[in-house]
């Protein structure tokens, strides 16, 4: 099993590195967050992995922390999720922000993940309601199940304005909801995360 990789990148698109290891040169697919927080063409990287078999084809998978890999690792074991849909889940939601949603029974969360329709969302709620506790950061305990539709409504004002998920889901953490903020107080903050406001 190849566990983790150190190399420098020699090239990155969309989901996916090559990443350069004593003459070898690696693809390894990895989130959407992973790519972009890898660094550059020409810089060293390190990243967590799991090497994935089937008859037919070797894929190495990457990711920034021993806890994506893990999560990834589980997602795999629901039925109909796959190497793929585990990586698009957490292209589109931070493992904290999946952990929520499955705990808190948030299936439109994941529905939003494309390749995931209701039935998927169930699924994966279902198989890992109880076995997430570990993806919970540090700084968000109290919120796994809890805030629900504020979070929701802010997102899908995020998006409608253009933004991607990811850049939403960011700016969606920045604008706390400090004693009762109001959505249209909550959207200017993240406005402002995003350098809009």
């Amino acid at each position: 099993m190849i566990a983790g990789v150190r190399g420098v990148i020699e090239e990155k698109g969309p989901g996916w590195l090559l990443v350069g290891i004593g003459g070898v040169s690696l693809h390894i697919a990895a989130p959407t967050s992973t790519v972009e927080e890898a660094g550059q063409v020409g810089e060293a990287v390190r990243l967590f992995t799991h090497l994935h078999v089937r008859e037919d084809i070797l894929a190495l998978y990457g990711f920034q922390s021993a806890q994506e890999r893990d999560l990834f690792v589980l997602l795999m074991t629901v039925s109909g999720v796959g190497p793929r849909g585990a990586l698009a889940l957490l292209s589109a939601l931070r493992p904290w922000e999946l952990a929520r949603a499955v705990e808190g029974e948030d299936a439109r969360a994941i529905r939003q993940v494309p390749g995931f329709g209701p039935r998927t969302a169930e699924r994966v709620i279902v198989d890992l309601k109880g076995k997430l506790g570990a993806f919970v950061a540090p700084e968000e305990p109290a919120r796994v199940g809890g805030t629900g539709g504020r979070d929701e409504d802010l997102l899908e004002a995020l998006v409608a304005l253009g933004y991607s998920q990811n850049e939403a889901r960011r700016a969606v953490l920045s604008a706390v909801d400090a004693e009762g903020l109001s959505i249209e107080e909550r959207l200017r903050r993240a406005l402002q995360a995003l350098g809009q406001g």
